[in-house]
């Protein structure tokens, strides 16, 4: 059966929820439950299922929501959730998200024993996973959510978890921001090595994109300690240009550059400059411990100088 309108796709969505049994929960997230949409806009579902797999890795579980023209998997490299994105053969666009059931059993746990001695024995590195997970999760869910299937009362641990971590709890943790900024200056290294050897698409396609990822969530992370931790910063970098600071702005103006060696040097540099500029500010606001990361800067400096310094001492 062919569907016309986004509301029909949601009811088959819904239908389709009921009767799979690899399914116990679907959340519809996004533009179109808070009215901040237009006729462009996708349907948003996270599915809370048993196996992660199928959804993410088969086809024909689709066409018993709706007949579809494209599917595919999006694995986001840069951070965030895997998804499967779907165009049905009326152009409507979905985007669901499945996750393991659980995830959110885990998140509910730690969330009850967080005010006992158990979580004193957790080790940091679970701690930051798992509050990172919820973080992702109420990043997803900033705007609102709506229930259309519920099988197994989830709403209640979900619930449960907002008032652990409502929104404007969202905190940056040093473990986070070093994990952001070693990820930053190793792809400004890769992205500077294909530069100098010519490979121009290459240092776009394997670097640049991973590097400009992670300055988007260190402006994020700025924006967020600048307003308040419940500014939201919708996702991926969505909207930018109404949340972020002007000033920012006027600077990511040269951090993109043409398919040449000077424009692409250029771009790399004013990209370094704009990220050190935030990320001391974000540093010196977390309290963390600003030498660590201006030594891996300074190295990353020199060694990338030297990488174009290459080229002067080959001519």
């Amino acid at each position: 059966m062919h569907m016309s309108s986004k509301n029909e796709i949601v009811n088959a969505i819904k239908e389709w929820g009921l009767q799979n049994s690899n399914v116990n929960c679907i959340l519809h997230i996004g533009s179109l439950i808070n009215n901040d949409n237009d006729k462009y806009s996708d349907i948003d579902v996270i599915v809370f299922c048993n196996n992660v797999s199928t959804f993410l890795f088969e086809k024909e579980w689709v066409n018993e929501i709706n007949p579809f023209k494209i599917c595919y998997t999006q694995i986001n490299f840069s951070g965030g959730m895997p998804m499967k994105r779907i165009v049905f053969s009326n152009g409507i666009e979905l985007d669901l998200t499945p996750v393991k059931y659980n995830e959110i059993l885990k998140a509910f746990i730690y969330c009850k024993i967080s005010k006992t001695f158990f979580y004193k024995i957790l080790s940091n590195n679970l701690k930051d996973e798992i509050e990172n997970n919820i973080q992702i999760f109420n990043e997803y869910t900033s705007n609102g959510m709506k229930y259309i299937v519920d099988k197994k009362n989830i709403s209640r641990s979900i619930e449960f978890i907002s008032k652990s971590f409502p929104k404007g709890s969202f905190k940056v943790t040093h473990s986070m921001f070093e994990e952001n900024y070693n990820y930053f200056f190793h792809q400004i290294i890769r992205e500077s090595i294909r530069i100098v050897r010519g490979e121009l698409y290459a240092s776009k396609e394997c670097a640049e994109y991973f590097s400009k990822a992670k300055l988007r969530e260190l402006i994020e992370w700025y924006m967020k300690l600048e307003k308040g931790m419940g500014l939201d910063t919708y996702h991926n970098g969505k909207k930018l240009e109404y949340w972020c600071d002007e000033k920012i702005l006027k600077k990511m103006a040269g951090i993109y550059g043409y398919l040449d060696f000077e424009s692409s040097k250029n771009a790399l540099f004013n990209t370094f400059n704009l990220y050190t500029e935030i990320a001391t500010v974000v540093s010196i606001k977390i309290g963390y411990n600003i030498n660590f990361y201006i030594e891996v800067k300074d190295f990353t400096e020199e060694h990338v100088n030297s990488i174009f310094g290459d080229i002067k001492k080959s001519d």
